[in-house]
């Protein structure tokens, strides 16, 4: 029976990588957002409901949660440091957004 742990560890290489490309994804899905026009996010508000910046802080928690399953992928310096880059920038877009998710909901 395969638990858990062993199948982050078989899969934490890739892990690794994609950890680092979600935050970056949800980096360019912010500043898509800042535009209100034709804006991926501002398109799902209208399809689903769902605030844009909800939807960016679900995915930055995510990408948080996948970025500290990547470590067990970690084998030398660099996918060290790949995934400790996107743990900061996940921790960074989940401040931002709860921030922002806040005082949306506390002012309109």
């Amino acid at each position: 029976m395969i638990t858990i742990s062993k199948f982050i560890q078989s899969y934490a290489r890739h892990l690794s990588i994609g950890s680092l490309v979600l935050p970056l994804a949800c980096v360019l899905l912010l500043l898509d957002a800042g535009t209100r026009s034709g804006s991926v996010l501002w398109q799902l508000e209208e399809a689903t409901g769902l605030p844009p910046f909800n939807v960016l802080l679900y995915l930055s928690l995510m990408a948080l949660v996948i970025s500290v399953a990547g470590l067990f992928g970690v084998r030398n310096g660099r996918t060290a440091a790949v995934s400790t880059a996107a743990i900061v920038l996940s921790i960074v877009l989940s401040a931002f957004c709860s921030i922002m998710v806040l005082f949306g909901m506390i002012f309109l």
